[in-house]
């Protein structure tokens, strides 16, 4: 497959979210999707494993999925505390039903957004990332507000 257009942010944080916008190959969206954010440590030691994906799933701020293949169209936009698991969910179908990605990485990506959805809350992946790292159970659920993370890390 050519190149086509695309357009990903997410708002996390301090701005710390790589972009993408411009015409590029169908592998680099793969590759930016399930590489790991680096936004996530235990101590000074950085927590391997959270996956970008999940931040567009979870992030309580706001962001954008857009891709322009020749006369098909995917948009999501939302704002603060709309972010959805859904929005990732269509855009794995819509790159499946267009042949951005094959059938393993699309299973590979709905396996990551799975395990996302399990999070849930963008500041407990950290928790759940040492939780998994240690062996033990991920601690539950709940959403934060990020004025409690930044009291938290203080």
């Amino acid at each position: 497959m050519k190149k086509f257009f695309c357009e990903m942010y997410v708002k996390i944080y301090t701005d710390g979210y790589p972009s993408i916008y411009g015409k590029i190959p169908p592998e680099t969206l793969y590759a930016y999707l399930v590489d790991d954010m680096g936004a996530c440590y235990d101590g000074d030691s950085q927590l391997p494993g959270d996956h970008r994906l999940w931040y567009f799933g979870c992030n309580e701020k706001f962001g954008v999925m857009r891709i322009v293949l020749g006369q098909k169209t995917f948009v999501r936009r939302w704002g603060m505390g709309e972010a959805s698991f859904k929005n990732v969910r269509d855009l794995l179908a819509f790159c499946l039903e267009n042949k951005i990605f094959d059938q393993q990485q699309h299973d590979r990506l709905s396996r990551i957004t799975g395990e996302g959805e399990t999070i849930n809350d963008m500041y407990r992946i950290g928790d759940y990332l040492a939780a998994k790292a240690s062996g033990r159970v991920a601690p539950a659920t709940t959403q934060r507000k990020e004025s409690e993370y930044a009291q938290r890390s203080s």
